[in-house]
Protein backbone atom coordinates (compact mmCIF):
# COMPACT_ATOMS: atom_id res chain seq x y z
CA UNK A 1 0.00 0.00 0.00
CA UNK A 2 1.27 3.04 -0.94
CA UNK A 3 1.26 6.42 0.96
CA UNK A 4 2.25 9.53 -0.41
CA UNK A 5 3.56 11.91 0.92
CA UNK A 6 4.21 16.13 -0.29
CA UNK A 7 5.12 18.70 2.73
CA UNK A 8 3.71 22.14 1.40
CA UNK A 9 4.94 25.71 2.86
CA UNK A 10 3.94 29.09 1.11
CA UNK A 11 1.49 26.91 -0.86
CA UNK A 12 4.60 25.67 -2.78
CA UNK A 13 5.73 21.84 -2.64
CA UNK A 14 8.84 20.97 -1.03
CA UNK A 15 8.80 17.31 -0.80
CA UNK A 16 7.32 15.04 -2.90
CA UNK A 17 8.02 11.31 -2.02
CA UNK A 18 8.53 8.22 -4.46
CA UNK A 19 5.01 6.89 -3.75
CA UNK A 20 3.28 10.39 -5.04
CA UNK A 21 5.47 10.38 -8.27
CA UNK A 22 3.69 7.05 -8.47
CA UNK A 23 0.10 8.26 -7.74
CA UNK A 24 0.35 11.64 -9.74
CA UNK A 25 2.12 10.46 -12.16
CA UNK A 26 4.94 13.00 -11.81
CA UNK A 27 8.19 13.45 -10.83
CA UNK A 28 9.27 15.61 -7.94
CA UNK A 29 11.27 17.49 -10.30
CA UNK A 30 8.28 18.58 -11.91
CA UNK A 31 6.30 19.42 -8.99
CA UNK A 32 9.00 20.28 -6.13
CA UNK A 33 8.75 24.65 -6.01
CA UNK A 34 5.19 25.05 -7.80
CA UNK A 35 2.04 25.73 -6.57
CA UNK A 36 0.29 22.85 -4.65
CA UNK A 37 -2.77 23.09 -7.08
CA UNK A 38 -1.16 21.68 -9.52
CA UNK A 39 -2.49 18.42 -7.89
CA UNK A 40 -5.73 19.64 -6.74
CA UNK A 41 -8.71 18.35 -9.18
CA UNK A 42 -9.26 21.02 -12.59
CA UNK A 43 -12.50 21.52 -11.01
CA UNK A 44 -11.28 22.71 -8.25
CA UNK A 45 -7.94 24.51 -8.76
CA UNK A 46 -9.37 28.24 -9.07
CA UNK A 47 -10.79 28.18 -5.81
CA UNK A 48 -7.53 26.49 -3.93
CA UNK A 49 -5.79 29.72 -2.94
CA UNK A 50 -8.76 31.08 -1.99
CA UNK A 51 -9.83 28.06 0.24
CA UNK A 52 -6.08 27.92 2.23
CA UNK A 53 -6.02 31.89 2.59
CA UNK A 54 -9.44 31.88 3.91
CA UNK A 55 -7.91 28.90 6.52
CA UNK A 56 -4.53 31.34 7.54
CA UNK A 57 -7.10 34.41 8.28
CA UNK A 58 -10.03 32.65 10.03
CA UNK A 59 -8.38 29.42 11.43
CA UNK A 60 -11.45 27.71 10.80
CA UNK A 61 -10.10 24.48 9.68
CA UNK A 62 -12.47 22.47 6.83
CA UNK A 63 -10.46 19.87 6.15
CA UNK A 64 -7.51 20.55 8.00
CA UNK A 65 -7.02 17.08 10.57
CA UNK A 66 -9.61 15.14 8.93
CA UNK A 67 -9.27 12.40 6.61
CA UNK A 68 -11.23 11.93 3.30
CA UNK A 69 -11.59 10.27 -0.13
CA UNK A 70 -10.97 12.56 -3.06
CA UNK A 71 -10.43 12.42 -6.44
CA UNK A 72 -6.85 12.35 -7.95
CA UNK A 73 -6.56 13.78 -11.57
CA UNK A 74 -3.16 12.55 -12.50
CA UNK A 75 -0.96 13.79 -15.48
CA UNK A 76 -1.93 11.28 -17.84
CA UNK A 77 -5.29 12.61 -17.67
CA UNK A 78 -6.17 9.56 -15.72
CA UNK A 79 -8.54 9.70 -12.31
CA UNK A 80 -7.55 7.47 -9.48
CA UNK A 81 -8.81 7.96 -5.75
CA UNK A 82 -6.91 8.63 -2.72
CA UNK A 83 -7.35 8.93 1.11
CA UNK A 84 -6.19 12.18 1.74
CA UNK A 85 -5.01 13.16 5.35
CA UNK A 86 -4.00 16.88 5.87
CA UNK A 87 -2.47 18.40 8.87
CA UNK A 88 -0.74 21.95 9.28
CA UNK A 89 2.19 23.10 11.73
CA UNK A 90 2.59 26.14 13.21
CA UNK A 91 6.57 27.32 12.78
CA UNK A 92 8.11 30.54 13.49
CA UNK A 93 8.73 30.68 9.92
CA UNK A 94 5.21 30.71 9.27
CA UNK A 95 2.33 27.56 8.72
CA UNK A 96 3.63 23.68 6.94
CA UNK A 97 1.04 21.52 5.78
CA UNK A 98 1.47 17.92 5.26
CA UNK A 99 -0.28 15.67 2.79
CA UNK A 100 -0.73 11.86 3.16
CA UNK A 101 -2.56 10.43 0.61
CA UNK A 102 -3.64 6.23 0.72
CA UNK A 103 -4.16 5.47 -3.07
CA UNK A 104 -8.09 3.61 -2.56
CA UNK A 105 -8.53 2.54 -6.28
Amino acid sequence: MLRSLQLIRKMRLTFFNPAAEKLWGYMKEEVIGNNVKMLVPVAIQSQHDELIDRNRRTGVDKIVGTSRETKIERKDKRVVWGQLSLSKIELDEGTLYTAFVKDVT
